[in-house]
C-alpha cells in the first residue's frame, strides 16, 4: 500500500511540473487555429435569387475543410460527397465541351432529424428538399476565392410549412455563415 501512495505522490510531484507547459503549448495551438480560419467573405446572391452564396477568400481545401467542420459540429453527419468536377471532366468531350467550367466543385448531402420532421411534417411534399445540399466550388483564374452555398427552398404550402422552409432556409445559412464569419 505505501508503494502506491508513493507512485501516487510521484505522479502528482511530476504533473506540477508537465502542466504548465502543455496548458501553454494548448493555448498556443488553440490561438494558431483561431487566427489561421478567419476569412473574407461576402455574400454574392441577390435577393429573390433560388440560391444563397458567398464568395470566401480561401483556397478551396481550406473553405472544403472548414465546410464539413461545420456540419460536423452542428452534430449531423455527412452522408454523401460529390465531385462536380470530376463528373463535368468525365463527360466533356461526349458533349463536345472544351472549357472548364470550375477549379474544383464538390457537394455535401447531410440530414438533420428534428429540421427533416419538421419540414416533411409540415407538407409530405417537402421531401424535395432531403438531403440537405451544400455545394462549394472555385473557379478558373480566381487563385484564393471560393464559393459557398446552397439551393433556397420555396417558401410555399400551408403555414405551417411555410414556418419549417423558412426554418431550413435560415439552419443551412447558419451552418455557411459558420464557415464564412
Amino acid at each position: 500500500m505505501s508503494f502506491l501512495i508513493y507512485r501516487i505522490r510521484s505522479l502528482n510531484s511530476g504533473l506540477k511540473y508537465l502542466l504548465p507547459g502543455l496548458l501553454i503549448a494548448l493555448l498556443s495551438v488553440g490561438a494558431f487555429i483561431s487566427v489561421g480560419t478567419q476569412v473574407q467573405a461576402e455574400e454574392v446572391s441577390k435577393p429573390g435569387q433560388p440560391y444563397k452564396l458567398y464568395k470566401v477568400e480561401g483556397a478551396f481545401a481550406d473553405v472544403k475543410f472548414d465546410l464539413e467542420n461545420a456540419i460536423v459540429n452542428a452534430g449531423l453527419k455527412i452522408i454523401y460527397r460529390g465531385n462536380i468536377k470530376v463528373m463535368l471532366e468525365r463527360t466533356a468531350d461526349s458533349v463536345g465541351v472544351k472549357k472548364k467550367a470550375f477549379e474544383n466543385a464538390e457537394f455535401f448531402l447531410f440530414c438533420s432529424a428534428p429540421i427533416s420532421h419538421g419540414i416533411l411534417g409540415a407538407d409530405p411534399r417537402n421531401i424535395a428538399y432531403c438531403p440537405f445540399n451544400l455545394y462549394f466550388y472555385s473557379l478558373p483564374g480566381e487563385e484564393d476565392v471560393s464559393y459557398v452555398g446552397y439551393r433556397r427552398p420555396d417558401i410555399i404550402g400551408s403555414d405551417k410549412s411555410k414556418d419549417a422552409l423558412k426554418a431550413l432556409d435560415g439552419f443551412l445559412d447558419g451552418i455557411l455563415k459558420d464557415v464564412v464569419e
